[in-house]
């Protein structure tokens, strides 16, 4: 009812604008429900368990079977990590492949060789863009040129933890997804402690200490420039 609404009163662009604040919002829900399930929403379990299920049903996501916390106690493990990065991978990323489509097509462009019909070219847009979203709302808070993985005997946890970044969307959109753009840090070290409507005063207290006393290891960068700064 409503998407008929938004179309017929502002076409294709309000469309696609309303899709993407009813998809910050389901994000936004999504945060509560991560909460949930690291146990820190609430001091309750059975509290957490219910908001849980109601958080991530919206989404469609999984609340119980999804255990996060494999992800944080392995993070840039090289060794232990799942997210491994093959040689296919690393060919895969080259941009001259990817983007200039040599010699295939880009998988980027929905007019490139690689795409021979309409249907072809409306799942390379749609692609595209969930991609971009997603690199955006969870890639970046976790990656950036300078981050480092470690070996066995080398890694430790708060050395895994802070490879992770706070990355400001700024317009209030952090504060819409609770902070946990510009406070990933502080949610990684203390994943099991801190709720998301604690983050902002957990972020100026860790930012606080690493830059005193660890000059370097705190990482902070601007979500909306990345890509100007990046391409300079």
């Amino acid at each position: 009812m409503v998407v008929g609404v938004v179309e017929d009163n502002f076409g294709i662009i309000g469309l696609l604008l309303w899709y993407w604040i009813l998809g910050m919002f389901l994000f936004s829900i999504f945060v509560v429900g991560h909460d949930c399930g690291h146990g820190t929403f609430s001091s309750y379990t059975w509290v957490n368990d219910l908001f849980g299920h109601v958080a991530h049903a919206p989404t469609m996501d999984m609340s119980h079977p999804w255990i996060p916390e494999k992800l944080y106690l392995s993070l840039n493990w090289i060794s232990k990590h799942y997210l491994k990065f093959p040689l296919t991978g690393f060919i895969s990323w080259i941009p001259l492949y990817t983007i200039f489509g040599i010699p295939d097509g880009s998988h980027f462009w929905p007019w490139s060789k690689l795409f021979e019909n309409n249907t072809d070219r409306i799942k390379c847009v749609v692609s595209v863009a969930a991609c971009f979203w997603l690199v955006l709302i969870t890639y970046l808070q976790h990656h950036d040129e300078e981050t480092e993985v470690y070996e066995e005997g080398t890694w430790g946890f708060v050395k895994g933890q802070l490879q992770t970044v706070d990355r400001s969307f700024g317009f209030g959109i952090d504060k819409a997804l609770h902070n946990i753009t510009d406070g990933h840090v502080a949610h990684h070290l203390f994943f099991t402690r801190i709720p998301h409507y604690n983050l902002p005063k957990a972020t100026e207290a860790v930012k606080r200490i690493l830059m005193e006393k660890y000059p370097g290891t705190y990482k902070y960068k601007k979500s909306y420039d990345f890509l100007i700064e990046f391409l300079w």
